[in-house]
């Protein structure tokens, strides 16, 4: 695992646009992918045995790996790395909220329901 600090501040930005819906997620093969530029994030989560996993990679142009960051809310990682394991784990849940529309879907089934 890469130093998780050396990419903490990246990861920040990452999940602060995220939010203010700068950075558009969509879909990927395995998890969202996000397009900054000429740079390309995806972001995995995984659960095993109670414990969840996000992945995060940053790629190039060229689809050169620049960064992977994997964390794992285990007792050790979180003692370590609490905030950084939290960013994670809302940076891939606002991902996925973003790429499946989520609020949008919400919103049509409640007024569908209304209408039964």
């Amino acid at each position: 695992m890469n130093d998780v600090t050396e990419f903490s501040p990246i990861i920040q930005k990452l999940l602060d646009r995220t939010k203010e819906g700068k950075v558009l997620w969509e879909e990927a093969t395995r998890g969202f992918k996000a397009a900054v530029g000429l740079f390309t994030f995806r972001v995995f989560s995984s659960d095993e045995g109670g414990d969840t996993t996000v992945r995060l990679t940053m790629r190039d142009d060229h689809d050169s790996e620049i960064f992977e960051v994997t964390l794992t809310d285990d007792p050790p990682t979180i003692a370590r790395y609490r905030q950084a394991v939290t960013n994670m784990k809302e940076l891939y849940e606002l991902a996925r909220r973003k790429a499946l529309n989520v609020e949008e879907k919400l919103g049509a089934v409640s007024s569908l329901l209304d209408l039964m």
